[in-house]
């Protein structure tokens, strides 16, 4: 299992009284629980078995929980413990310290208010990805072949996204931000793939303005001082 532990500040809540503290955790639990299917115990989100890519639905959480600015303001605690079959013991990562605090630019499309999820029929996300496929030849360190089987098994077996060329298509999303979240966190901690992306584009799309909401990845997750296992 992997588990996130998390905590809010929940005197300065209060004292500043612009949030209410039952709807920042309601939101939290909808986003860990509902969306996700994360397990509570108390101050802790549970994921019994997780995927095989290595972080699960715990980094998908972490993610969508950061976009908001309102969390990173109160997040008291925020620590992911990732399940190490070798050891058979628990990595520590102290969210706070290695995301929170070193969270750069990437704001495109933060959620301002804990209400605003969106309750609209989404028609689909797609994942735009390029490698750098020359360099990875040149530099011979890892083969095309199997970076081209890691993306198939990451992206279509294990979340059920559709190919179709650079393209990475995810259908009816059941949250704003989708699987495509989730999978482009999953990449960037990886560091051969900050060194041989080429393009990473999130193409979400946006019921109000029927068109797609364009997030350069490479700009604002891969660039940035992101946290990395």
């Amino acid at each position: 299992m992997n588990k996130l532990e998390l905590e809010l500040d929940e005197k300065k809540v209060l004292a500043d009284g612009e949030y209410n503290l039952d709807e920042l955790y309601g939101y939290i639990d909808y986003i860990a629980v509902t969306e996700k299917g994360l397990r509570k115990e108390g101050s802790f989100y549970i994921e019994d078995d997780p995927v095989d890519d290595g972080f699960g639905m715990i980094a998908a959480v972490e993610l969508i929980l950061l976009r908001n600015d309102w969390f990173r303001k109160y997040v008291k605690t925020l620590n992911c413990y990732w399940w190490d079959e070798e050891t058979n013991s628990f990595d520590v990562e102290d969210g706070i310290e290695e995301a929170v605090r070193n969270w750069g630019s990437f704001h495109s499309g933060t959620y301002s208010f804990p209400t605003g999820i969106r309750k609209d029929a989404i028609p689909m996300h797609k994942l735009e990805l390029i490698l750098d496929e020359q360099r990875i030849i040149d530099d011979g360190l890892i083969r095309i072949d199997d970076v081209n089987n890691y993306l198939a098994k990451l992206i279509v077996e294990t979340n059920g996204l559709r190919r179709e060329g650079n393209f990475y298509i995810e259908e009816n999303p059941e949250d704003g931000l989708g699987a495509i979240t989730h999978i482009a966190l999953c990449l960037s901690k990886q560091n051969w793939f900050r060194n041989y992306a080429k393009v990473l584009k999130c193409y979400r799309w946006n019921a109000d303005t029927q068109d797609f909401d364009i997030e350069d990845a490479i700009q604002d997750m891969i660039f940035a001082d992101f946290p990395v296992s």
